[in-house]
């Protein structure tokens, strides 16, 4: 039997390769499984027993533990068991707690009466989410070459998207079937089994700053390019918590079963996920991180056009919804790609989870913003102006990254004693060294003279 096999989109690799990849999509899922659960199974769950959409603000809460990673990431950057693994010492506790805040939650059935206590409980449960997240991000960075960024970006997405499909498919499925308890409890094992080929492999020994610095943010937020990514970033956020409504709300509005949704969702969330996987990695090496977006910005606009003319057309039915979220997840699958490619880039390999928590950040703040006002500016613009909206800013925030991705690339490269690699359409699979300088390692790090 080979040892050996094909990357998606990529040359072949051997077994110890594939094990890696394994275990980082497996974190992506754990990941993305319980933020899933909160921004998209139970807004729906809540909108079916009549919650209205003015106090889906609400589940915004449980959110905010993220917009405070950036305040723990240093730390997890700095201290971890270097038996068990720097990024493993903060995964496994965090993953038991989540598990445990889970099943708490599997005898509370979720009634309008209940809401507040749901918010409270889950708020703590994504307290210690938004901390795994932080290991998670490091634990990536530090285990994807600089040439597999692209490879990277389209696992981790896809990954993500196999995190909301359980959250939206499988545990939906399971609820109308089988009730609440089993289906929560199904989540805090599906949360441990996602987790376990990272906790189980041996993990790359940590990197040392120059000179035994600590990480910190401030490390990273003086540099101009970090602070334009962080501000794309936001950007970006802000188009995917608009969008949110899209799989909650409005299909539920539109006659959908729950299950249905699901169903809808899974399917889409699947076929882009194994179409972006497969041709991801060829897609962005070919196309270069700028020329990528604008192709997902171009294929956006039909996407949302559908979505409008369904706000206007009498309810449609199941196959129309199909087949619309399969076009607009696989015009989405690059504009996600591309983010997360450029942050495992742009990030600090040294402190790489500080710079990727902040990146991520960034997303997860936009998002947060964009899904608190989603409700007030749906219930007020009607469905039909709504995604007018959305397919509007989406097509601006992809413009945002374009621009300033040159700028951000000659900065690192004006750092590092690099020029952007001519041979790539856009600079993004790395950097050829100026008059015989070695490339570095963490090509981000500023000049410590003026």
């Amino acid at each position: 039997m080979s040892d050996a096999t094909a990357a998606p989109g990529g040359p072949t690799l051997p077994h110890t390769e594939r094990l890696k990849l394994v275990a980082i999509g497996g974190l992506i899922i754990a990941k993305i499984f319980p933020f899933g659960f909160v921004v998209m199974m139970l807004p729906a769950i809540y909108r079916e027993r009549g919650l209205s959409l003015e106090l889906f603000w609400l589940f915004s809460i449980p959110t905010i533990p993220f917009w405070l990673k950036w305040l723990v990431a240093p730390v997890v950057d700095r201290y971890g068991s270097t038996r068990l693994g720097r990024r493993k010492s903060w995964i496994l506790p965090c993953t038991a707690v989540v598990a445990c805040t889970y099943l708490s939650l599997a005898f509370i059935e979720p009634t309008v009466d209940h809401l507040l206590l749901f918010i409270g409980i889950l708020t703590v449960n994504q307290c210690f989410v938004a901390l795994n997240e932080v290991a998670v991000h490091g634990y990536c960075a530090d285990h994807l070459e600089p040439h597999e960024q692209g490879l990277g970006g389209s696992l981790m997405l896809g990954a993500d998207n196999a995190g909301f499909l359980f959250a939206n498919v499988a545990l939906v499925a399971m609820y109308g079937q089988v009730g609440w308890t089993a289906t929560v409890c199904s989540a805090a094992a599906l949360l441990v089994l996602a987790s376990l080929p990272a906790l189980l492999r041996r993990e790359r020994p940590p990197r040392v700053l120059a000179g035994g610095a600590p990480p910190t943010l401030r490390r990273m937020l003086r540099r101009p390019e970090a602070r334009a990514a962080i501000a794309i970033g936001m950007g970006i956020g802000l188009q995917k918590g608009l969008a949110l409504l899209w799989y909650s709300a409005f299909l539920v509005d539109e006659g959908l079963s729950l299950f249905d949704i699901g169903l809808a969702t899974g399917i889409a969330l699947l076929l882009s996920g194994v179409v972006g996987m497969t041709l991801g990695p060829r897609l962005l090496d070919a196309l270069g991180f700028p020329r990528a977006m604008l192709l997902s910005a171009a294929l956006l606009l039909p996407a949302y056009g559908a979505i409008v003319w369904l706000a206007q057309a009498p309810p449609a039915g199941f196959t129309t919804v199909l087949a619309i979220a399969c076009a607009y997840e696989l015009a989405l699958f690059p504009y996600y790609a591309v983010w997360i490619g450029s942050m495992l880039r742009w990030a600090h390999p040294e402190q790489a989870a500080t710079e990727m928590t902040i990146l991520d950040g960034s997303v997860l703040l936009g998002a947060t913003l964009g899904g608190a006002v989603s409700g007030f500016l749906a219930e007020y613009l009607g469905w039909a102006a709504y995604f007018v909206l959305v397919a509007a800013y989406s097509t601006l925030s992809s413009l945002h990254f374009v621009g300033w991705f040159g700028w951000i690339e000659r900065r690192r490269a004006a750092a590092a004693g690099t020029v952007p690699d001519v041979q790539s359409p856009s600079g993004a699979t790395g950097d050829v060294p100026a008059q015989g300088v070695p490339h570095p390692a963490a090509a981000l790090v500023p000049p410590t003279t003026p």
